[in-house]
């Protein structure tokens, strides 16, 4: 009994003493976790405004803009983006493509009409590594897709590519690129 008392005062003062502290800690956290740029993404390339952010080299390979879309209209077509990731910047580990793409009903010439629906499977890369390989893009309508490819880039001067592979039955058309924390 003697030995208890004490310890129940100071697991009862304990308990107040992390209620009044532990809102703070996790505000702390979230400040620390979250870079400050993290709502703003680094680069924004939107096929519909036709406009290319300042700093983002854009090249394409069998190619062409269709107004709203870029169309990648058969295997080894590709959109490659050149840009800078700025010294200092936090933790590019967390950095991530996003693209707003569709496949079309537009036959690619060397496929027979009828052969199944829309396929357009592109691969990722950048600075020469693969981040996403063969991803079915079968979709008619717009669709958003996130790939983290922050394990492939370094500070100063990055290459990200998006080509259609070989098996591709349909065209591919990116309406807008970025990359975002």
């Amino acid at each position: 009994r003697f030995i208890t008392c004490p310890l129940k005062k100071f697991k009862k003062e304990g308990v107040e003493m992390i209620k009044k502290i532990l809102p703070f800690f996790l505000l702390m956290m979230f400040v620390v976790l979250i870079p400050s740029d993290a709502a703003q993404p680094l680069f924004v390339v939107d096929f519909k405004s036709d406009q290319a952010p300042s700093g983002v080299d854009i090249n394409t390979r069998y190619a062409w803009d269709r107004g709203e879309y870029l169309v990648l209209y058969a295997p080894g077509s590709s959109l490659i983006l050149n840009f800078n990731i700025p010294e200092g910047k936090p933790s590019i580990l967390g950095l991530k493509l996003s693209l707003v793409d569709r496949s079309t009903y537009n036959a690619i010439h060397d496929v027979v009409p009828g052969q199944g629906g829309p396929y357009s499977p592109v691969r990722i890369t950048a600075n020469g590594n693969i981040a996403a390989d063969a991803v079915d893009v079968r979709w008619l309508e717009d669709h958003t897709f996130t790939y983290q490819i922050g394990q492939f880039l370094k500070p100063g001067r990055n290459k990200v590519s998006v080509e259609v592979i070989k098996g591709a039955r349909t065209q591919y058309e990116i309406r807008r690129v970025s990359l975002n924390y």
